[in-house]
């Protein structure tokens, strides 16, 4: 087994934060995938308070507490449906996947570019490469490097200026203002995220 060690603990938090956010943004399958969102969420809880602004740590305790009121199967059903409404053709500005938010359709080109980042670093997605919870994946997965001493900050910079950047601010605000609760409060705090890390594109 190969140790490593934290040498940049900024970049862990972020690491941390983004982890968090990609499988906040993942389609929960059951209660379970819940319980486990609730319980990283109190493992992040001192790293927020540590690291963050007030306004910060309102927005990840508004989702926190949300989170905590999916205590049963209904409560999950409510929350998969609102996934699912994110699919719909008349939704296709609240899609959580970059290209049909972005264009109104599944681009390869697009998505041949995100693979290929991907591979530079040696991921290979198991889920759709334009879809929001992997592109939050790879940049935790990219500060998780940055964390232990890599050099990924180029290749940070280039896929916010390149990806998130294009499309996440206007799907924020669209979540923001829609009637699907779980995503009004997630979005908030997405929000609050990429403003931690605006400087760094």
């Amino acid at each position: 087994m190969i140790e490593t060690s934290i040498k940049d603990t900024l970049s862990f938090f972020k690491y941390s934060l983004f982890d968090f956010l990609a499988q906040a943004f993942h389609y929960p399958y059951k209660l379970k995938d819940i319980k486990d969102l609730q319980n990283k969420a109190r493992e992040l809880e001192d790293l927020v308070k540590s690291f963050c602004d007030t306004q910060f740590v309102e927005s990840f305790e508004n989702f926190k507490k949300y989170l905590d009121s999916i205590n049963n199967v209904d409560k999950l059903t409510e929350v998969e449906i609102q996934f699912v409404e994110l699919d719909k053709p008349y939704n296709v500005h609240l899609s959580l996947y970059e290209t049909i938010n972005r264009f109104g359709y599944y681009d390869l080109v697009t998505s041949g570019k995100l693979i290929n980042l991907y591979t530079t670093v040696g991921i290979k997605p198991k889920e759709e490469p334009d879809l929001l919870s992997t592109e939050l994946g790879f940049l935790a997965f990219l500060y998780f490097g940055k964390a232990i001493g890599q050099d990924t900050s180029q290749i940070i910079s280039t896929f916010l200026e390149e990806h998130i950047n294009k499309w996440v601010p206007k799907l924020i605000e669209n979540l923001k203002q829609s009637k699907y609760e779980y995503f009004v409060v997630l979005s908030e705090l997405l929000d609050k995220s990429l403003r931690c890390i605006e400087g760094e594109s």
